[in-house]
């Protein structure tokens, strides 16, 4: 987690990418952030408490024509095993 003045940011990707998926959180809830999980450059979340119940943000970012194949089955298979875990979370409640 950074600094950003009166905000945090949290990113998932590295400095050199120009990929990257992150949230920016008012400075007053960092106590209430649970956990930032980076998958990859692509996908990221954020667990954080609620008011009644904890809650998972979920943060992906698109694919573009642009991508190669290679990228996007290594995208795509990040993706359903994220959301394979997302769904076990929520099976757990």
């Amino acid at each position: 987690m950074l600094d950003a003045g009166n905000f945090i940011q949290t990113c998932g990707g590295n400095e050199s990418s120009s990929f990257g998926t992150g949230f920016l959180i008012i400075k007053k809830y960092k106590q209430d952030i649970r956990n930032f999980e980076a998958v990859d450059e692509r996908i990221c979340s954020l667990r954080t408490r609620g008011k009644f119940n904890n809650f998972t943000i979920p943060s992906i970012q698109a694919l573009t024509e642009e991508n190669d194949e290679l990228l996007s089955d290594s995208m795509y298979q990040n993706l359903i095993r994220y959301i394979k875990e997302f769904q076990h979370m929520i099976q757990k409640l």
